[in-house]
């Protein structure tokens, strides 16, 4: 497996993909695919993230948080 495989990873943008080759570059070839097929399942699009941020300051706060997993802290919000 080559580094260009984070490449496919819809809407990666050079920052993350230089931080994901860092942080993978001891990995073995297969613990790598392993990896990228977690982080691709979890990954979430930091688009829909913002346009859900902006709708907190709208209307219901904290949906974004709701999204990222973190259900407790959107009902802080």
């Amino acid at each position: 497996m080559n580094d260009f495989s984070f490449a496919m990873l819809p809407g990666i943008e050079a920052e993350e993909m230089m931080w994901l080759q860092e942080l993978t570059k001891s990995y073995s070839a297969e613990n790598k695919q392993r990896f990228l097929a977690v982080y691709q399942g979890r990954r979430k699009d930091p688009q829909t993230i913002l346009i859900c941020s902006l709708i907190g300051f709208l209307g219901v706060a904290g949906v974004q948080r709701f999204l990222v997993d973190q259900i407790a802290m959107g009902i802080v919000y």
